[in-house]
């Protein structure tokens, strides 16, 4: 059935020597339960064990047909930041990078990308530009 993750404490995990955790998988969130309150409170608790979350975002195949990505993925990620101060972000890659059911369109995942983004600078005081090298 896939990976499992979640069934270990941080203090285990930071024991064994590892920086970042895995939370909010699509198995955990499907097979138990895990809502986005649960998946904040863990990464508020992976962050307060010195780690790093790795925070699993998107939607399910059913909330994909019926176009609700945008909205999935913005409540998932605003829930998963909640208590952590602007400019402190932890590390988002979209559900669809970590267990996908069906094959994207084209493009699809650069515009979770692109909504990830926004969601975190609608956070985040304003960046300076990126210098470019020409």
């Amino acid at each position: 059935y896939g990976a499992h993750t979640g069934e270990i404490s941080v203090g285990m995990v930071a024991s064994a020597g590892a920086s970042y955790v895995i939370v909010g998988h699509s198995e955990r969130r499907a097979r138990f339960g895990d809502t986005d309150e649960v998946v904040s409170r863990k990464v508020r608790a992976v962050r307060t064990g010195g780690l790093t979350p790795i925070v699993c975002v998107g939607e399910t195949l059913e909330e994909y047909d019926e176009g609700a990505t945008a909205a999935v993925v913005t409540r998932q990620v605003r829930a998963a930041l909640e208590g952590i101060p602007a400019g402190e972000s932890p590390y988002r890659e979209p559900k669809s990078r970590c267990f996908r059911f069906r094959l994207s369109a084209a493009g699809r995942h650069s515009d979770i990308e692109r909504l990830l983004l926004r969601i975190a600078d609608s956070r985040d005081p304003p960046r300076p530009p990126k210098k470019l090298n020409t």
